[in-house]
């Protein structure tokens, strides 16, 4: 099995799934609200068309995204640790004899 096989199938499955979820049309209250227009079909081809897409892609090009991808993690991820705005609260443990439900 290749590599586009298993793209394909997953491609068609998430296809699937996305014919299956209809809107609740229940939840959009008294005014109708807002309805995307050409739903599930519209998704359904984004999803082809950007998979198509990805694809085409260079192995070079998937390498420097990916070196890209860590570097930015690593800096949102050492920079939350110094500036949280959470760091400096004291957190109590509560016990659950404490904890009085009702």
């Amino acid at each position: 099995m290749t590599a586009c096989t298993i793209g394909g199938l997953l491609v068609l499955g998430s296809s699937i799934v996305l014919l299956c979820i209809g809107q609740d049309k229940r939840s959009l209250g008294p005014t109708g609200g807002f309805m995307c227009p050409l739903v599930p079909l519209l998704p359904i081809c984004c999803i082809i068309i950007n998979g198509y897409l990805l694809m085409n892609l260079g192995s070079q090009t998937w390498i420097r995204v990916s070196i890209w991808m860590a570097a930015g993690a690593l800096i949102y991820f050492f920079y939350g640790l110094k500036h949280s705005s959470l760091a400096g609260m004291a957190y109590h443990r509560i016990s659950p004899l404490q904890f009085n439900v009702g």
